[in-house]
């Protein structure tokens, strides 16, 4: 078998609009070094969601279901070790954060949601160049930039606050 360049990626539904993706490359010659490249993927992929019950759950039973007949034993079980065939680069082992969704109000009224304020900044006596609001009257809670309803509500889901894509990126 020629030496080809192989990557290996899954992704695992963590619920709760979350997912956890994986993907490790190597160069392989073998089956034995395939078997190599998917068995360093489900070690790594045994990494994460210990701080979290539900995640470690979630995690298990896809490699039970995946990865058992990939790699020697299954989930729990230690995998093989390859032989002489050099390591992709480790993933950080950075764990998903796995929130509870907000619990939902009761079934009365509903009561309307007061726009996001901008700060007051003290008057002076030359006019300031303050970014127009948006149609949603949105600002960035950083740079005090207009936010569209689409930039607000992706940066409350992702970073509970009120940014724009501008500072967003620069996190």
């Amino acid at each position: 078998m020629p030496k080809r360049n192989l990557t290996v990626g899954v992704t695992v539904n963590l619920k709760n609009y979350e997912s956890l993706r994986l993907e490790v490359q190597d160069e392989v010659e073998s089956e034995e070094d395939i078997r190599s490249l998917v068995a360093f993927l489900d070690e790594t992929l045994a990494l994460f969601g210990r701080g979290n019950r539900e995640t470690e759950d979630l995690v298990a039973h896809y490699r039970r279901r995946v990865m058992q007949g990939a790699v020697g034993g299954g989930a729990g079980e230690p995998s093989p070790s390859p032989v002489a065939v050099p390591r992709p680069v480790a993933i950080p082992t950075v764990e998903p954060v796995v929130e509870p969704p907000a619990p939902e109000p009761p079934e009365e009224a509903p009561a309307p949601k007061p726009a996001p304020k901008a700060a007051a900044k003290p008057a002076s006596k030359a006019p300031a160049k303050t970014p127009a609001p948006s149609p949603t009257g949105a600002v960035c809670e950083s740079c005090g930039a207009p936010v569209s309803a689409a930039e607000e509500k992706t940066s409350r889901l992702f970073v509970s606050k009120t940014l724009c894509k501008k500072c967003i990126q620069s996190l």
